[in-house]
């Protein structure tokens, strides 16, 4: 392991020893017909090199391979040739990972923590995606506009390629450099090797290993354009063409007019044109029409005076069905649970066939009512009298469409006899045991936080309403079956019976179990799983226990939206500085608050709207990663109750104790949110009128008499806002949340504001949470948290990336590692040998560079367990010197090596004594 981080090193610095690549400009015409013969290619620099993976066992490679790289204003050029002496063995009928293909790689950031990825084969079909978190997730069906073209010839083959600079349409104008980092890539099938112009270790995503490129243009602030979505709500199917309003949701950075242009949705669809502001839009399309169900690619192109900013296609899952009914009494999964009024059951009919005028209902065999549908719709409203538990049935007969009746499965339970804990859902709420909740969790509660934040999370009141491991079972369908997402689960089919059969037998083993919710899906959208494979087995589930509700969590509410019953958004808002001095979001506030109200815009009183909002940071994938500050977390928090969050699952563990604001900032969240839940459970939203809706909230919630008062800036700039709602008149008098003494006036309708960046302004009608810190006072706390972690006496605080590691157990990055480690906070995991512990001997080796040559009297480790018994050595005149402490003091989590005298060293080991329990470590300090 240490040779292959010695040889890992060793390439990094090559890297960048050796300089930047540069873009060459295009000059002439372009023709795409693969073969590389215009100006613009004699003229462009050509880069070869390229060379096998280092851990694929090959020292060279066998054939030829080049390229080149151009740009001008609009395009990127990409010319490869591959020496092939062995085309007569091209595999011309494999998929695209089987075929000879060359993959590229581009990182706009130049940072590698977001990048893109295109293949192209020698023969047959091509491939483009983008991945985010350093390759962790794919947060959009990634489908731009690109061009390409493959010339094969006897002795090898050559691609061109044309990309638009708007095909990069997930990277913000912010974020985008004019150095990238990128690669090329060849996977020669023949010949069973890979090769890459940058030297890579594993595979061929690593692109912290690839080289940088500058000279690329800067990103036209007109082109940060991203059409996210294309819903089609069918309204009608007849000889075989479905009918509906596709709706399109747009991301733009600048206000102004534009123009929405689609293809693939029949010819009666027409261009729209439309004011879209800076941020989201969403846009509606009528008389789109579809010739086929299930999934159908559209081309959609947006202008602005002409010139098109924004282009992709998409794929539209067209679903038609012919009738359908949503019950309101019972609402949630057709059911009447425990207290609730079954002596009335109603709802809505919405039937797509035109010709049908009246249905018929039939409970439990008896006539109900007859309906007369007007304009597609029907409601019905009939009493029950002394409904008994167990399941009856709502039959729809549709005359002369017998062939379309429907039958509703209606059940009623008058309490629980399960013996264990029983969950529903009621009016947008989560209702436990009879009681309404709103749950206050962190996500993977205990997950690599280690043993020191475990007992101090442990001991802490945190406002937390439970652990989500104890309320919830995972029955994801991935876990359950490992393969089973590459083998059916992206697509839109039915499951199979294998599926089926281990998901039932883990539901007979757990609904007996006392939990609250099943945690069915995690971030479906970033794999393409199949709504329509989900919605199956949530069907099945929803049968086999109805005391469970089922949560996912998917940047995509809305396509998800009835394949669950708890559904919470993950938009993390990916605090980034830029290295110029500057700061940003790449999720802005204002679409945390959107992904929220995709699904409380709906109605929809059956589902539970949850935000897990971001209470760390991806430093472990980027030194330009930061963490949200303590106006981010709360205006972030604010915005999604007021738009009807009802549970709260912010992701924070494993970085929950890195910075004083993140802990300090959960707490103050939620234990400000369990303060008002007399006023925010099950209380009535009102949103008042305002002259900014669209990066302000302003809302007042209301339960039996008592009134929030919810003021939120959305933007990271001030902003005077003005209220003009007379339903403010009723309350005399406002008492300003966690804010010592301070009032509103109250009697009055109009309000004005001038809020700070990010400001919140929270008020009651009546005084509530006095009891608790004030938000100064929060905001004290952390200050002199973070005063303290930075004062310590340690060589080695905030020099992670100035120290080189090498361990017993590598991780593939050591970036994480290095900023855990030297970050002055002692108590939260950094690393960890759980892996190999009983098979290797613990050791951490740094390597001290850039001008850190540490001189240091004392050694402390911060971890769990520890031992006295460690030995360290420094590296002196090219050999290992063994130290020896002259006193040693251990407390549980910490032990503090004193060698006496001073020694200086540019490279230091710590050899750890063999043990039956893993080792986790959370901070080494260095004492002068």
């Amino acid at each position: 392991m240490r040779v292959l981080f010695l040889a890992f090193f060793s390439v990094l610095l090559a890297v960048f020893a050796a300089g930047n690549a540069k873009l060459s400009p295009w000059e002439g015409g372009f023709v795409l017909d693969g073969k590389l013969n215009e100006t613009g290619w004699q003229k462009a620099e050509t880069h070869s090199d390229f060379k096998p993976t280092s851990a694929k066992g090959r020292k060279t490679v066998e054939v030829g391979t080049w390229f080149k790289m151009c740009g001008d204003a609009d395009f990127l050029y990409v010319g490869v040739d591959c020496v092939e002496p062995r085309m007569a063995e091209l595999d011309r009928k494999g998929g695209i990972w089987i075929s000879d293909g060359v993959e590229f790689f581009f990182c706009p950031t130049g940072k590698g923590n977001e990048y893109y990825q295109f293949r192209v084969n020698a023969v047959g079909p091509v491939f483009s995606m983008y991945y985010a978190e350093s390759g962790a997730i794919r947060p959009d069906p990634y489908a731009p506009f690109w061009e390409h073209a493959v010339d094969l010839r006897k002795d090898g083959w050559s691609i061109e390629m044309r990309i638009p600079w708007r095909a990069f349409y997930m990277t913000s104008t912010q974020a985008w450099s004019q150095t990238w980092r990128l690669n090329v890539a060849r996977n020669r099938r023949v010949a069973r090797q890979d090769m890459s112009w940058a030297q890579l270790v594993d595979d061929f995503h690593e692109t912290k290993l690839f080289p940088m490129m500058e000279g690329f243009p800067k990103k036209r602030p007109e082109e940060e354009v991203w059409i996210k979505s294309a819903v089609l709500s069918a309204e009608a199917m007849k000889d075989g063409v479905c009918k509906g309003t596709l709706a399109v949701e747009i991301s733009t950075l600048q206000e102004g007019k534009y123009t929405l242009k689609c293809q693939g949705i029949g010819d009666k669809a027409k261009p729209v044109e439309a004011v879209l502001k800076s941020g989201v839009n969403n846009l509606s399309i009528p008389d789109a029409e579809f010739k086929s169900t299930g999934r159908n690619q559209i081309s959609m192109v947006l202008e602005k005076a002409g010139k098109v900013v924004g282009e992709r296609y998409y794929t539209v899952v067209v679903q038609f069905t012919p009738v359908k009914v949503r019950l309101s009494r019972p609402e949630y999964r057709d059911t009447f649970y425990p207290g609730q009024d079954s002596s009335v059951i109603a709802g809505e009919i919405e039937v797509m066939l035109p010709d049908v005028k009246t249905v018929e209902l039939k409970f439990d065999g008896k006539v109900a009512g007859r309906l007369n549908v007007v304009n597609g719709k029907a409601s019905f409203s009939f009493k029950t009298k002394d409904l008994a538990d167990g399941k009856h049935n709502l039959f729809l007969t549709l005359p002369g469409k017998e062939t379309e009746n429907t039958n509703v499965p209606i059940y009623k339970y008058s309490k629980n006899d399960t013996g264990h804990t029983g969950a529903w859902v009621e009016n947008g709420w989560l209702v436990v045991d009879g009681k309404p909740k709103l749950p206050r969790l962190i996500y993977a509660h205990y997950y690599h936080g280690g043993k020191a934040l475990d007992e101090k999370t442990d001991a802490d009141d945190l406002g937390l309403s439970g652990k989500d491991r104890l309320l919830r079972k995972v029955n994801e369908p991935k876990r359950l079956i490992a393969d089973i997402e590459y083998r059916e689960a992206t697509r839109d089919v039915k499951p199979c019976q294998q599926m089926y059969d281990v998901m039932r037998a883990f539901i007979e083993k757990h609904r007996n179990d006392d939990f609250e919710y099943y945690y069915f899906s995690d971030e479906p959208e970033c794999r393409e799983v199949s709504p329509v494979y989900l919605k199956h087995l949530y069907e099945f589930v929803k049968e086999l226990d109805p005391w469970h509700p089922l949560q996912i969590t998917s940047r995509s509410p809305a396509r998800y939206l009835d394949c669950a019953d708890i559904l919470v958004p993950h938009p993390y808002t990916g605090p980034m500085l830029d290295g110029k001095g500057g700061r940003f979001l790449n999720v802005p506030i204002q679409r945390v608050r959107n992904y929220v109200t995709q699904i409380t815009s709906t109605g929809r009183k059956d589902k539970v709207a949850g935000i897990m909002s971001q209470f760390f940071s991806y430093k472990g994938n980027s030194v330009y990663a930061d963490y949200p500050t303590f106006e981010e977390l709360e205006s972030q928090t604010w915005s999604c109750v007021a738009n009807g969050a009802h549970f709260i699952y912010p992701y924070a563990y494993h970085d929950l104790g890195d910075r004083p604001v993140i802990y300090e900032g959960l707490r103050y969240v939620m234990t400000s949110l369990r303060a008002l839940e007399p006023i925010t459970l099950l209380g009535n939203t009102i949103k008042l009128n305002c002259n900014l809706p669209d990066t302000c909230d302003a809302a007042m919630l209301e339960r039996n008499g008592k009134y929030l008062l919810i003021v939120v800036n959305l933007l990271p700039t001030a902003q005077k806002l003005s209220i003009d709602d007379v339903q403010l008149k009723k309350i005399k008098q406002w008492h300003l949340f966690r804010v010592e003494g301070a009032k509103l006036d109250g009697g009055k309708s109009k309000y004005a504001f001038e809020l700070k960046p990010y400001e919140c302004i929270i008020a009651t009608s009546e005084p509530v949470g006095e009891e608790l810190l004030s938000r100064k006072a929060v905001l004290d706390k952390i200050a002199q948290l973070d005063k303290e972690r930075l004062s310590r006496p340690n060589l080695l605080l905030g020099n992670g990336l100035r120290i080189e590691i090498s361990s017993s157990n590598q991780p593939r990055t050591t970036l994480g590692m290095r900023n855990k480690l030297f970050d002055g906070t002692r108590d939260v995991f950094a690393w960890s040998n759980a892996d190999n512990y009983s098979k290797v001997e613990t050791f951490i080796d740094m390597s001290f560079v850039q001008r850190l040559v540490p001189e240091f009297r004392k050694l402390r480790i911060y971890g769990y367990p520890l031992d006295e018994k460690v030995q360290v050595s420094i590296r002196k005149r090219g050999e290992w010197k063994k130290l020896t402490p002259v006193s040693i003091k251990k407390e549980k989590y910490m032990v503090e090596y004193d060698f006496g005298d001073k020694s200086r060293t540019v490279r230091m080991r710590i050899d750890f004594p063999k043990k039956n329990t893993p080792l986790e470590l959370y901070e080494i300090e260095l004492e002068p």
